[in-house]
């Protein structure tokens, strides 16, 4: 499930992107939710933060705990 971001305020942090290889920005689009039972069988938190790199429009995630 994919909810969008519920803040109007645009979040973005800058990073190299995976796949283009550029220092760019990143914009915030939402979270993924998993349940309880799915998260941990495939391994992952429960809820993502879902990115957008600028450049290339890749969509990266990123844990929740790790979030800054």
């Amino acid at each position: 499930m994919i909810t969008s971001a519920q803040n109007t305020q645009l979040q973005e942090q800058v990073a190299q992107c995976p796949s283009c290889n550029e220092d760019t920005t990143f914009t915030y689009r939402g979270e993924q939710r998993w349940p309880e039972r799915v998260a941990q069988a495939l391994g992952v938190a429960p809820e993502v933060q879902l990115w957008i790199c600028n450049q290339c429009h890749t969509t990266i995630s990123t844990p929740e705990s790790k979030a800054s």
